[in-house]
């Protein structure tokens, strides 16, 4: 099975890819680790201001729909 960070993003399994940095995440770990936590922040800021009902609705819903491209 050969899964691609592109098919698991249009599968709706992930929610963004974070690109590595040149040569690879182990040359840049520095680098690589500011991207990740930029990404997290990013995410996590999408949530500010949404009641923890919602929050909670929103990720339900996110694991119930992964997948289903296409069919329907």
């Amino acid at each position: 099975l050969k899964l691609t960070a592109q098919d698991l993003k249009r599968l709706d399994v992930i929610d963004d890819i974070i690109p590595e940095p040149l040569g690879g995440a182990h040359r840049a770990a520095g680098e690589a680790i500011a991207k990740v936590g930029d990404a997290l922040e990013e995410t996590l800021l999408g949530f500010t201001g949404m009641e923890r009902g919602a929050v909670k609705a929103k990720r339900r819903q996110k694991f119930l729909d992964m997948g289903k491209l296409g069919l329907g």
